[in-house]
């Protein structure tokens, strides 16, 4: 879905930037028109804040849509297949780089993301 779906079941919305708008917010009462901030990412995904404090699955449930609408659809979600295949041994992560190549075994532990991991 892209932010046009959501946008075409909104009262008041108001662009405000490329890929920003505002309206009011389905979920509550909302009197002030710009309650609601719309976002659409390069990727597809629609963005949802009601500053108010509702909850994203209310405002999207208000409208008659579900929190996976607001995901672009990938292609393997409607045709069942998928492009991207892994050429790793069973067992190792692609790209892993433990020092030993083709010997199957890691000899020191190694970092990501600022968590230790060891083979």
């Amino acid at each position: 879905m892209t932010a046009d779906m959501l946008l075409s079941k909104l009262d008041g919305v108001k662009q405000v930037g490329h890929g920003r708008w505002r309206a009011r917010c389905p979920a509550h009462d909302a009197k002030n028109p710009t309650v609601l901030s719309i976002g659409e990412t390069t990727d597809g995904t629609t963005l949802v804040k009601c500053f108010a404090g509702c909850n994203v699955s209310e405002v999207v449930a208000a409208v008659g849509l579900e929190l996976a609408d607001l995901f672009p659809r990938l292609e393997w979600q409607s045709t069942g297949t998928s492009r991207a295949t892994s050429t790793a041994p069973a067992g190792r992560l692609a790209g892993a780089d433990d020092g030993q190549a083709g010997s199957g075994s890691c000899t020191r532990p190694r970092r990501v993301r600022g968590a230790s991991l060891s083979c």
